[in-house]
C-alpha cells in the first residue's frame, strides 16, 4: 500500500532514506537545489549520512549562494532537460526571498504563467544538459536518488533519460503539478521499470526501481 504523508522537508529526506538499502549507491542528485539550505533535501544526506551530493541549480542568484552554503557538494549551474541547448529562464520576484524564491522555470507554459501572474520577473539564458551528460561531467556511474523540482520541466528531463541502459537512479522523487499523470507515467516507463512507492502531498511522488523494491 502506498504511504501518503505530508512531511516537513527534513521528514521528506528521512523518508527517502528509509527507501534505500545497503546496496543503494550513496549519491543523490538534487535538481532545483536553490541555495542549498532553503527546502534542501540533499543537505540531510550530506551532513547526516555522508553521501556524495550533486546540486543542480540554474538560477544564478541561488547558485551564487549555493556555492557558499554547500562547498562540499558538487554544485552545477545547469538546468536538466532533454537535450544540450541554451534556453531562457523566467524567475519571479518573491516578497520574502527576492529572485531566489525557487519558482523560476524554463518550461514554456510555466514561464507564461509566471509572466501573467502580475509579479515582476527577470529573464536570462541558462545552459541545459541531459542527465547522462551530467553524470559524465561529474564522473558519476551510479546514482541512488534523483530529486526533480524543476517547475514543470519534469517530462523533458525524463525524456532526456530515455534509452539509458545503465546509470539510472534507484529512486526518483518528483514534484509534479501536471494534470495528466499518465504522461508522467509513460515518460518514466521509458527510463526504467519503476513503481510508485510514496506520495508526499498530491504533488510529491517517489518512485523506486521495481527490482530494488522487491528486495526490500
Amino acid at each position: 500500500m502506498i504511504k501518503k504523508v505530508s512531511p516537513s522537508q527534513s521528514d521528506f529526506s528521512r523518508a527517502l532514506y528509509e527507501l534505500t538499502n545497503k546496496n543503494t549507491p550513496k549519491v543523490i542528485i538534487e535538481c532545483g537545489a536553490n541555495d542549498g539550505l532553503h527546502r534542501s533535501i540533499g543537505l540531510f544526506f550530506e551532513k547526516k549520512k555522508g553521501w556524495d551530493v550533486i546540486n543542480v541549480e540554474p538560477n544564478k542568484e541561488c547558485f551564487e549562494a549555493l556555492t557558499k552554503n554547500r562547498p562540499e557538494s558538487n554544485n552545477c549551474n545547469y538546468a536538466l532537460s532533454d537535450e544540450t541547448s541554451i534556453r531562457t529562464m523566467t524567475v519571479p520576484l518573491s516578497q520574502q526571498r527576492g529572485f531566489m524564491g525557487g519558482n523560476g522555470s524554463i518550461h514554456q507554459p510555466r514561464m507564461r504563467e509566471l509572466v501573467g501572474s502580475g509579479n515582476t520577473t527577470v529573464h536570462y539564458p541558462v545552459r541545459c544538459i541531459t542527465y547522462g551528460e551530467l553524470l559524465k561531467h561529474c564522473n558519476i556511474e551510479s546514482v541512488g536518488i534523483l530529486v526533480l523540482d524543476v517547475e514543470g520541466h519534469e517530462i523533458s528531463v525524463l525524456r532526456g533519460m530515455t534509452g539509458l541502459s545503465t546509470n539510472t537512479p534507484e529512486i526518483i522523487a518528483i514534484e509534479y503539478k501536471g494534470d495528466n499523470r499518465d504522461v508522467l507515467t509513460d515518460a518514466l516507463a521509458k527510463v526504467g521499470d519503476y513503481t510508485l512507492a510514496r506520495m508526499f502531498t498530491r504533488h510529491d511522488l517517489v518512485y523506486v526501481k521495481k527490482e530494488q523494491d522487491d528486495n526490500k
